[in-house]
C-alpha cells in the first residue's frame, strides 16, 4: 500500500511540474521606407563623425609573481628529518 502511495505521489508530483505552450509573441514592425532616385539627380551631402577626440589612458602596470618558487628543498627535508 505504502509503494502504491510513492508511486501516486511521484506521478503527480511530476505531471505538476509540465510545462505548457508560450504563446510566441511577434515585436511590431518599423514601416519600410523606400526612396526612388532617377538619373541625372544630384545627391549632396556630408559625413558625420564623432564630436570629440580620442581619449587614450595609462597603461596596465604588469607587476611580477609574488611567490618565488623554490629550486632546492634540501634544507627543508633535512630538518624534517631531524624532527622525526
Amino acid at each position: 500500500m505504502r509503494k502504491l502511495l510513492v508511486v501516486v505521489a511521484v506521478i503527480a508530483a511530476g505531471s505538476s511540474f509540465a510545462q505548457t505552450e508560450k504563446k510566441k509573441v511577434e515585436a511590431p514592425k518599423a514601416p519600410v521606407s523606400h526612396v526612388e532616385f532617377g538619373e541625372g539627380d544630384v545627391i549632396d551631402g556630408t559625413v558625420d563623425g564623432p564630436d570629440m577626440g580620442l581619449v587614450t589612458s595609462a597603461p596596465k602596470p604588469r607587476f611580477g609573481n609574488m611567490i618565488k618558487i623554490r629550486t632546492n628543498f634540501s634544507d627543508k627535508l633535512l630538518q624534517s628529518v631531524h624532527e622525526l
